[in-house]
This record gives structure tokens, C-alpha cells and sequence, in this order.
């Protein structure tokens, strides 16, 4: 058996991509704003708290804070041209460094989702 704790957190991000050869799409070439769900899922060995939800819901934030620039307002992630996927790779190695990360996922607007996680 295995046992594992997952929080959820939201933040309002903008992007945009400039490369974007899909007519249908090409919208997505324009700066645009997404609430952000982030998932994420670590493996813990115990089931008695070994990892605090509130902790890894602060972590989580505080991954944001450091890998984007957050605009003057304070309100929005500044993400450039990365994708939901990317996003989830940041967030994966930033986190994976204190904790033991199953996965992490990264929705716009709790619709489309990229998603990373360790293979078994």
C-alpha cells in the first residue's frame, strides 16, 4: 500500500503564444488571463500528517512567487509564453527538492490541464 496527501491551490496567471500556428487558436498568440489550478501529490510513509496540507499549500505558493514575476498589482503571474505543461515541470523539480512529488497538475480556468508525474 502506498499513501499519498494532495492539495489544491488557485492563482491567476497570464500568458500568451507568439508561435502558435493553429488557426483556430491563433487568439492564444495574444497576452490572455487564467485562474490556475494547481494539484499537486506527494508520497508520504506515514498517515499521521507527515505532510501538513496548509505547509504544502504555502509551498506551492511560495514555488510560484519564485519562479514568476508577479505584475505591480500583486494579483497575477507573470508566466510569459509558458504552458500549462511547463508551468507543471517547474513547479515538479522546485517542489521535488523538499518533497517526494507523485505530481503535479496545472488547469486553466479548471478545464485544460498539463501534468507531470514520476513514472512507476
Amino acid at each position: 500500500m502506498r499513501t499519498f496527501v494532495k492539495v489544491k491551490t488557485e492563482a491567476y496567471i497570464k500568458h500568451n503564444w507568439p508561435d502558435c500556428n493553429i488557426e483556430q487558436s491563433d487568439f492564444l498568440k495574444n497576452v490572455h488571463v487564467h485562474k490556475m489550478i494547481v494539484t499537486v501529490e506527494v508520497e508520504v510513509t506515514h498517515s499521521d500528517r507527515q505532510v501538513e496540507f496548509f505547509v504544502l499549500r504555502g509551498d506551492i505558493l511560495r514555488a510560484l512567487q519564485s519562479l514568476y514575476k508577479i505584475e505591480p498589482k500583486g494579483v497575477i503571474y507573470e508566466l510569459g509564453t509558458r504552458s500549462m505543461e511547463m508551468v507543471a515541470e517547474d513547479l515538479f523539480s522546485w517542489l521535488n527538492q523538499q518533497y517526494n512529488v507523485h505530481f503535479v497538475e496545472c488547469s486553466e480556468d479548471g478545464f485544460f490541464s498539463g501534468k507531470v508525474e514520476v513514472q512507476i
